[in-house]
């Protein structure tokens, strides 16, 4: 019985139908995982020199948006 149940999934496994059925989970979590990859390289803090800011909350609207500055230039 263990034998004939063996075999059995293994056919399963091995057949079109199964494979097939498992294309949509498999492009679900690539997508899922291109899409964190893509965001949490996207998502970045200045550690090394933070800016740090004083005074009321409401004045610092402006300062959400940092400009980087590289030598000479601003990005």
């Amino acid at each position: 019985e263990i034998q004939e149940v063996l075999c059995s999934s293994s056919r399963l496994s091995s057949s079109p139908g199964a494979k097939m059925a498992l294309l949509p989970h498999l492009f679900l979590h690539s997508f899922l995982l291109g899409l964190g990859i893509r965001v949490s390289l996207t998502f970045n803090i200045d550690l090394t020199n933070p800016n740090v800011y004083d005074g009321e909350r409401d004045h610092f609207f402006g300062y959400k948006v940092l400009q980087f500055t590289s030598g000479e230039s601003k990005g």
